[in-house]
């Protein structure tokens, strides 16, 4: 019998969490640690049953033992082209005359993703009175400091952009936002998986690497959520390991690639950008309107559908517009002339995910980490593929590859 069996059962029942997070010899530990501290037991585990029943009676607690299986830290502005592309979106329904907006930020942590999609909101317009943003996080502590926006060390890792800079103070190494944008979130200590949203018709959400820690019934859930709060015209925004088919069965791919971001809409593009008067930098054009001056074509030899694209990028932006036929060709001529490109065999494996082409895209994936044997999101989606083909040990092993690395890279910014 594993250690803390009956603690790790109440985790995977209750908060729905990856079961190779469980399993790891670290987390029980950091169990027997909490136990001892909390003077529970004196032996090992000897507090297995009682520290499961404090978890049923205290949310606090329960919201401790989550975290010792993630990594909460975060800074502002982490992943910019996200926020970029937020902006983009509402300047977009500025310009046609919207007059308030919502948003939320699913798994707030310490705050900086809220703060960062207020100050996006300021700087194209929609002031505190005319956007709202729901910021939520079962941690009593993450939401404590969101109500703060006081920023310092790694949380302020990166330069403020441009546009952001006139809603902060710099003072003494701290990075504090102003009022202005402090004043439009509404920080709440919930669980997503139970928690009422007050409205229904978020225009974004923003649910950054936190379905990487969920075991499958706990995506699809979350998932589901989150379409259905989502308006027809609105944005998921999700890390970059995220979006396995929990996701892609329920919405498609929205704008550049690197932004993760997904929508309901029928015909997902990439929206238009802020009017003149509402930007004050940032890229002036989108990942599926870019096109390299000197792009060449790199079809297979007799291949005259491929289309004529020089980069993976660039079919990235043919993905984004539904355009995955396209994207597979292109991808694969790529490839010819670049065979041991990681980043070409995981964009092929994608797409043919998508098209549901499992075979193929299980061949595709397993190249790339025979080239890099700890590319993220590769192993997720290996482990996708696994679960779906009913093979669950491996599914198990891809996807507990794929936390190490994960852990092991958030811990290491």
């Amino acid at each position: 019998m594993s250690r803390f069996s009956e603690t790790r059962l109440w985790l995977r029942e209750n908060a729905r969490l990856e079961p190779a997070l469980l399993e790891s010899p670290s987390f029980a530990e950091q169990l027997a640690a909490r136990c001892r501290e909390l003077k529970l037991a004196a032996a090992p585990d000897e507090g297995d049953a009682q520290y499961a029943e404090l978890l049923s009676t205290d949310s606090i607690e329960a919201a401790n033992a989550r975290s010792m299986v993630s990594v909460p830290e975060t800074w502002l502005f982490r992943g910019l082209p996200s926020f970029e592309l937020l902006r983009k979106r509402l300047g977009s329904l500025l310009a046609s005359g919207r007059t308030d907006v919502r948003i939320l930020s699913a798994g707030c942590a310490t705050g900086a993703e809220p703060v960062s999609l207020a100050v996006a909101a300021l700087s194209v317009g929609f002031g505190a009175e005319r956007c709202a943003i729901d910021a939520v996080d079962v941690n009593p502590e993450a939401i404590a400091a969101t109500k703060l926006g006081r920023f310092r060390g790694m949380s302020a890792r990166d330069p403020l952009p441009t546009w952001a800079q006139s809603w902060f103070v710099v003072r003494d190494g701290e990075v504090n936002a102003k009022q202005d944008a402090t004043s439009m979130i509404r920080a709440e200590l919930a669980d997503l998986f139970f928690w009422a949203p007050p409205v229904l018709q978020y225009d974004a959400i923003f649910c950054r690497n936190v379905f990487i820690y969920l075991d499958r019934e706990g995506r699809s859930r979350l998932a589901q959520r989150f379409t259905d709060w989502l308006a027809h015209d609105g944005v998921l925004v999700l890390g970059h390991a995220d979006a396995g088919p929990e996701v892609i069965e329920r919405l498609r791919p929205f704008g550049e690639a690197g932004a993760f971001a997904f929508s309901k809409a029928a015909a997902a593009r990439t929206p238009a950008a802020p009017t003149a008067a509402s930007t004050t930098s940032g890229p002036k054009t989108s990942g599926s309107d870019r096109r390299p001056a000197t792009a060449t074509r790199v079809a297979a030899k007799g291949d005259a559908r491929a289309p004529a694209v020089g980069t993976f990028e660039e079919c990235r932006a043919l993905i984004a517009n539904r355009r995955e036929a396209d994207a597979e060709r292109a991808i694969k001529s790529l490839l010819l002339r670049t065979p041991d490109s990681v980043e070409g065999h995981v964009l092929l494996g994608e797409v043919q995910l998508q098209r549901g082409a499992i075979g193929p895209a299980e061949e595709s994936l397993r190249r790339a980490i025979y080239l890099d044997p700890h590319r993220e999101l590769a192993l997720v989606r290996l482990a996708e593929i696994a679960e779906r083909t009913g093979r669950r040990a491996l599914a198990d092993r891809y996807r507990a590859r794929a936390i190490e690395r994960h852990l092991g890279d958030e811990g290491a910014t």
